[in-house]
Order: structure tokens, then sequence, then C-alpha cells
């Protein structure tokens, strides 16, 4: 009796898992719907079937990047983000916003504004080019959201000046072709 009860337990389990398995394979290949976008298997974010940041060749090491979430919005040109259960501030590379205490308080707080539409509470996927921390002890990094290059589109949209901070140049053109 011990003998059928133990298979049957054994037989049970293993199809909860086949089950679990077919469910999480399904929902990975999932069309995430915005502008085409989808996360692979290994939760790279994709953009017709590439991985976004496939498109900028100036990304130093594409495979080696770090995801969190952005919990908190500082100012234009840095954040806070979850990494690992674990909070750090962030400070986008190769680009500068107005600062709250300056004659230009209006466009810091435009800028301000406009990063928090482009990652409040969203996954991100996070680069680092030469240095990992500034003097102030946050992570230097290119930001991506699933749908856009946040250091780049900020100084695409007008809301922060390209400004070259060396080492960590590698994106440099890039802003510089497309500051307003």
């Amino acid at each position: 009796m011990n003998y059928r009860k133990n298979l049957f337990l054994i037989t049970l389990g293993l199809s909860f898992f086949f089950i679990a398995c077919k469910f999480l394979e399904n929902n990975l290949s999932v069309n995430k719907g915005k502008q085409n976008n989808q996360v692979s298997a290994t939760g790279i974010p994709t953009h017709e079937n590439k991985p976004i940041y496939a498109d900028y060749d100036c990304i130093p090491s594409p495979g080696d990047f770090e995801v969190g979430w952005a919990t908190y919005i500082i100012d234009g040109d840095s954040i806070v983000a979850e990494i690992n259960g674990k909070e750090y501030e962030i400070r986008y590379i190769g680009i500068n916003t107005p600062e709250y205490y300056s004659s230009d308080r209006v466009a810091a707080e435009q800028a301000t504004v406009e990063n928090m539409g482009l990652v409040k509470g969203k996954k991100i996927y996070l680069f680092k080019d030469r240095s990992n921390t500034d003097k102030f002890h946050r992570l230097l990094r290119y930001v991506f959201t699933e749908d856009y290059f946040v250091n780049y589109e900020l100084v695409k949209r007008g809301f922060a000046e390209s400004k070259s901070y060396p080492p960590d140049i590698s994106c440099q053109k890039l802003f510089q072709k497309d500051e307003k």
C-alpha cells in the first residue's frame, strides 16, 4: 500500500512540475505589446527579436549588464534603483541636467518629470562604461528600459545636455550628434 501511495505522490508531483514548466514557457514568450517589444527567456529586453541595446554599438560589453527596478527619481540624471534586493543611487553616464538649486530650476523640474516618465517603476537594464562609481559613490550607468535608451532619450528630447566625464565616454559621440 505504501508503494502505491508513494507512486501516486511522485506522479502527481511530476504532473504539477510539467504543468508549471509549460505555464512559464508560455508566459516568457508572450509579446509585451509596446512597439513590438518582448522579453526573451533570459530576461533581456528585445525589440523586433533582438535586444534593444543592440541598436547602440557604443555600449561597452553589451552582454554584461545588471537588471533592476527604478524606485525613486532624484532628478533629471539620477535615480535610485533596486538591484538584487538592495537599493543603489544611479547616475546616468554622459549627460547632465540642470540642478534644482540653480538659476534654471524650471528646466531641472522638467528634466526630472521627463526622467520619471521614462523609468519610474520600470524594469531597467544597467550597463557600465569604464568606471563603476563616481566620487559620491553613485553607480555610473547607461540605462535602458524595454522601450528606451534613457540617457540618449533625455538628450534627444532636449532635457539633458551631452557632458563628457572621461574615462566614461563610449556613447559621447552619439549624445553629441543628437543633442538639441
